[in-house]
């Protein structure tokens, strides 16, 4: 599949179930960010179709109005063409930056498909957290002076 003024549209390593899951969910769709699960791997589609400002930009916009802080500046509102672009111009920018950026598997005229990152940071630290936690009520207080100690002697030894 291929748009004359974009580039590939189709992805070439999904087979023909995945990627009529994909279209299916890209066509039937209509949450602005949508998580798309495949045979073997997630998807994200973006969806770009709002035109008016909302009353978060307004604000942000007040904002940096009133405070001179021209940081605050909310992004220009733009066509759905006009946010795709920019969604595209900034995963390019933080990926050629060396970010770990989505591929863009599927760009219509107002949807992405993004390939799926991973866990998130949050998601990450959320075991760790539980731990702390756990410590900090008297459980597995043991354990962690165990690992803290163990942790400290590697490091010595290392130096």
């Amino acid at each position: 599949m291929h748009d004359d003024r974009r580039e590939l549209l189709a992805v070439p390593e999904l087979d023909d179930e995945d990627m009529a899951a994909l279209l299916a969910a890209l066509a039937g769709g209509s949450s602005r960010v949508e998580r798309c699960r495949l045979k073997d791997r997630v998807v994200w589609i973006k969806r770009y179709q709002r035109l008016e400002a909302r009353l978060g930009q307004r604000l942000q916009w007040l904002a940096s109005r009133l405070t001179g802080a021209t940081i605050l500046r909310p992004a220009p509102i733009l066509d759905p063409q006009g946010m795709l672009d920019r969604e595209v111009r900034q995963i390019t920018a933080f990926s050629t930056a060396g970010f770990k950026t989505p591929h863009i598997l599927y760009r219509g005229m107002t949807a992405l498909a993004l390939s799926h990152l991973g866990l998130s940071f949050f998601t990450r630290l959320l075991p760790l957290a539980r731990f702390l936690l756990r410590i900090q009520n008297g459980h597995d207080l043991m354990r962690f002076v165990a690992a803290t100690d163990y942790l400290a002697s590697a490091t010595q030894s290392q130096s």
